[in-house]
């Protein structure tokens, strides 16, 4: 039986996270993770992650599910599909590729299941 872990949100030691060069379609966004718990190589995982602003290409591996503690972005799939989140809101994100656009630096709570 696995033991509860917790993290104090503000003082969680996030490291850097780096988002490929290739990726990056505008700015310099930054990002940094705290990996909380990873399970079953990977098909579970929960965390922090913040990103400063700027544009960039991302692909969903697996469903994710946030709260966006501070910040907000818009991401828009390669089919069209966008979504707005803002502070305070949660969000589902569905596999696939999509751009993330970061107006105000993002710090969320993340669980990813496969």
């Amino acid at each position: 039986m696995q033991k509860p872990i917790k993290v104090r949100f503000n003082s969680a030691r996030v490291a850097a996270d780096p988002i490929p060069k290739a990726d990056i379609a505008k700015g310099s966004p930054k990002a940094k993770t705290f990996l909380l718990r990873e399970e079953d190589g990977g098909r579970y995982a929960c965390g922090i992650w913040h990103c400063t602003p700027g544009t960039f290409y991302w692909t969903f591996g697996v469903d994710e599910f946030v709260y966006f503690v501070e910040g907000d972005a818009s991401i828009r799939y390669d089919d069209g599909r966008t979504i707005r989140v803002r502070a305070g809101e949660a969000a589902h994100f569905p596999k696939g590729r999509c751009v993330w656009t970061i107006g105000k630096t993002v710090r969320k709570v993340f669980v990813i299941r496969s």
